[in-house]
């Protein structure tokens, strides 16, 4: 046999090949094609031809999953309902709020806009939330967040009555000087509580009292502030070093041991005293430039940072679900 009938009989087998494997590509493409056809008949028949089926059946899912939210009250199902199928991830249990433009912490906005994220974190789960701006604006007004955060509640209330929040206490701290982290404020809204705060500010009308209302199957959450500035924490560190250092040395041992005296020690003492302020799971920086504006480092050690391109004033309960969206679905977590 030559050599030429041998490369023949070669290309004669690969053009055979080539032509069924375009054959089965011109069939799948015809089936995907009738498929889709039928699945979009299908849904016109039921009338839900609003769910576009031709984009994908988990598009029509996802829209199917909006709509029924806002049939039933919730106006943003946001990433619970990315769950629905499993099991929901814990949410993180301390967030950071890092406004490092000092231009926007001094506006009047800003606090008005932490407010909103206070209770957006309240609704998730979210227990401790930390504001910081380097020179302290947030935490000078103080008084006006806390009335920011009882009319964000009222508001959320009045424009969603069908998915109400519960009653939640807000303790809303600061640090001394010394370290020390002191409550400047506590006080309740939402649930039966939201109704006495709209009396106050002329919004709605109080609601009887339905029978058979227990007020004790709904005890309120608790919701922490923090209001924090460039150094905060720093003089407790150093205090607990101190004194550590010096229970030490005075029992005879030596220092030169990396094991003598460990972080978890460290927090301990600042726990004992009423000076540890939490690790930060989350920090959300907002600022046209991505930098933690000198914020207490002691705290970020185990954080997440994520940038806010849209800065405070862009900033909504749907992006900060999608930010919740994000972390939850990070697998590793380097503090970066």
């Amino acid at each position: 046999m030559s050599v030429s009938t041998t490369m023949e009989r070669d290309s004669g087998f690969g053009s055979r090949v080539a032509r069924y494997l375009w054959s089965l590509l011109n069939l799948y493409f015809l089936l995907r094609s009738f498929a889709k056809a039928c699945v979009d008949r299908a849904f016109h028949a039921m009338g839900l031809a609003f769910l576009e089926p031709r984009r994908g059946l988990m598009f029509a899912a996802r829209k199917s999953q909006a709509s029924v939210a806002r049939l039933i009250g919730i106006q943003d199902p946001g990433w619970r309902w990315d769950w629905i199928a499993g099991e929901r991830p814990p949410p993180p249990r301390c967030i950071a709020a890092v406004v490092n433009d000092q231009d926007d912490a001094m506006h009047p906005r800003c606090l008005t806009q932490l407010a909103n994220l206070a209770v957006w974190c309240t609704e998730e789960g979210i227990g401790h939330v930390s504001m910081y701006d380097q020179d302290g604006s947030v935490r000078a007004g103080k008084e006006r967040l806390v009335e920011a955060v009882v009319r964000a509640t009222v508001d959320g209330h009045r424009r969603n009555r069908l998915h109400r929040m519960r009653a939640c206490t807000y303790e809303v701290r600061t640090v001394d000087d010394d370290g020390t982290v002191r409550v400047a404020a506590r006080f309740t809204c939402g649930g039966a509580a939201t109704n006495k705060w709209a009396e106050l500010f002329g919004i709605g009308k109080k609601e009887p009292a339905k029978d058979g209302d227990d007020s004790r199957a709904s005890a309120p959450t608790k919701t922490t502030v923090d209001l924090l500035r460039g150094g905060d924490g720093g003089a407790a560190l150093l205090e607990a070093a101190r004194v550590m250092t010096r229970d030490v040395t005075r029992n005879g041992d030596s220092l030169s041991n990396e094991d003598s005296i460990t972080p978890r020690e460290l927090e301990a003492w600042m726990e004992r005293t009423g000076r540890r302020l939490p690790a930060v799971d989350l920090a959300i920086v907002f600022g046209k430039h991505f930098h933690a504006s000198a914020y207490p480092p002691w705290q970020l050690h185990r954080a997440e940072i994520y940038h806010v391109d849209g800065g405070l004033w862009g900033f909504t309960r749907k992006g900060l679900r999608r930010v919740l969206r994000r972390y939850s679905k990070t697998a590793q977590r380097f503090g970066k």
